[in-house]
């Protein structure tokens, strides 16, 4: 019995979801109200007349986050 709730605690734990804004949800608030600990809110390029208001610990990003810049100058 002692496994199971282990198990079960740490999948709950470990899986996070990805939401994303337009495609999704039409505004970053909209993503931002959905999301709970730990999950993403990818916000896709464009312009977006908000003032967004984050309450919990999530991840607030661009696809940027996806770029890659390995190639990129370093300083």
């Amino acid at each position: 019995m002692k496994k199971i709730l282990f198990s079960l605690l740490f999948c709950s734990l470990t899986f996070t979801e990805i939401f994303y804004v337009p495609s999704e949800y039409p505004t970053i608030q909209e993503g931002i109200d959905v999301a709970q600990e730990g999950d993403t809110v990818l916000v896709d390029q464009g312009i977006y007349y908000e003032n967004p208001k984050i309450t919990r610990s999530i991840t607030l990003a661009s696809n940027a986050l996806f770029d890659d810049l390995s190639e990129w100058a370093q300083f």
